[in-house]
């Protein structure tokens, strides 16, 4: 469901000033809401300095919150929510500590994200996982912290479903061209017991808990290999090569699948398939991304969201422009038993256009993912200014988009500090939201 991305970055001492956008009926709509083949090497176990306390908070002491991370001039850890200015909730301007890639625990308002000091090019220092509760105002009270010895990657945490188990992939590497890093070694972490578990010389691209939280699914070039907590083994799953990122259905039947086309590579397509790696079928066909968490289910089941490099845009004068780094935002239907809507029929989600004249932006995804009743959806996004020669600089943002369309989006924050087209950032957004 989303790429376990290094989070590539150069750390600067600079100020952040942003800027909020609201409109009114928007606001209300979002106060409505928010309320197989043995593999022979197993795993290696031990611990590491890691210390947890309690399940964390349950919903209602954090309802709402969506969390995320400043772009690369500041990586603050942010929290927002409607008709709220977004906040630092860890840290200080002066701490020089990156922090990346929150995502709460589901049912949970427990939010664990990565931290270390320096960049990507000179190399992380200090790495680790972080376990922080988050109350009802936005505050943050950190419960436990586990030290990551692979120093070549922050860790971006994805929870298992029932609140236990947190994953992340280290020793990251970008192999030729490829649009994603590649791990080296994927970790999980007991936060009940604090045992770590490492899985290593596994090459991952992309990793997703099954929803009983007893496997780990990690997908990459060479395929998909499943990991049992209980057992401790890792099989792999046939004819799965080619695997950017990978998605379980809620009931954790299906498996979707971003497969890179053979000798293409920014081709993919969408696939899905039975768990276990049978019956597969394409869902969507042959199309290019740069960017994206890759397909991420529906609370319910029916739909996909997944982002492609959109063909073509009309700017604010009418011509229309051709896309090259810019993403659209794809609705897939993934149900085959409504003869009107057919699995694989598309709904593109328009691009979000704030302002007017030379304050106007026009706002590309580069991750989307769903709330957690499925009537909206929240994007990261890039604020490319919209056509006019002396209009303003790049922004970057988070934007809450109804489903329905029945009202208007709301961009929840915008900076224009550090943004300069796509930055690289957190792939586990689709974690960022508590549940009302």
């Amino acid at each position: 469901m989303s790429d376990v991305a290094a989070v590539d970055t150069t750390r600067t001492a600079l100020l952040r000033r942003y800027r909020m956008l609201f409109a009114a009926s928007a606001l209300a709509l979002l106060a409505a809401i928010a309320g197989c083949t043995t593999v022979p090497e197993p795993s290696s176990i031990g611990t590491s300095g890691g210390m947890a306390t309690g399940p964390g908070e349950p919903p209602s002491a954090a309802e709402g919150w969506i969390a995320f991370a400043t772009p690369y001039a500041a990586m603050d850890l942010m929290l927002v929510r409607p008709g709220e200015l977004a906040h630092r909730i860890v840290g200080s301007d002066t701490d020089d500590i990156a922090r990346g890639c929150p995502a709460f625990a589901p049912g949970t308002a427990r939010l664990a994200f990565g931290e270390a000091t320096g960049d990507h090019e000179a190399g992380w220092t200090g790495a680790a996982l972080v376990l922080a509760d988050v109350t009802t105002s936005g505050e943050a009270s950190i419960v436990g912290r586990f030290a990551v010895d692979h120093e070549a990657s922050m860790p971006c945490p994805i929870w298992s479903a029932d609140g236990r188990w947190v994953a992340f992939g280290t020793g990251a590497d970008r192999p030729g061209n490829s649009s994603v890093y590649q791990f080296t070694e994927v970790w999980l972490v007991d936060t009940d017991t604090s045992e770590i578990r490492r899985l290593p010389d596994v090459a991952a691209n992309d990793i997703e808990w099954a929803p009983d939280g007893s496997q780990l699914y990690i997908a990459g070039e060479g395929g998909i290999s499943v990991y049992s907590v209980v057992d401790d083994s890792l099989r792999t799953i046939d004819d799965t090569a080619l695997t950017r990122t990978i998605a379980l259905s809620p009931d954790g039947q299906t498996l979707a699948v971003e497969r890179r086309r053979i000798n293409a590579a920014e081709r993919f397509d969408l696939i899905l398939m039975n768990a276990d790696g049978s019956a597969q079928r394409v869902l969507v066909e042959d199309y290019t991304l740069m960017n994206g968490i890759g397909p991420v289910w529906s609370p319910d089941g029916s739909s996909i969201v997944f982002q492609r490099s959109c063909k073509t845009y009309a700017d604010a004068s009418g011509d229309v422009q051709r896309c090259y780094p810019q993403h659209e935002a794809v609705i897939v239907n993934a149900r085959d038993n409504d003869p009107s809507n057919p699995a694989g029929t598309q709904t593109v989600i328009a691009a979000v256009q704030t302002g007017e004249g030379v304050d106007s932006l026009l706002w590309f995804p580069t991750a989307v993912t769903w709330s957690p009743d499925g009537t909206m959806l929240l994007s990261r996004a890039w604020g490319q200014p919209y056509g006019f020669p002396d209009a303003g600089t790049d922004a970057l943002g988070v934007i809450a988009i109804p489903v329905s369309g029945s009202s208007p989006p709301v961009v929840l924050y915008e900076t224009t500090e550090g943004a300069d087209g796509y930055d690289l950032l957190e792939m586990n957004g689709f974690q960022s939201w508590v549940a009302p």
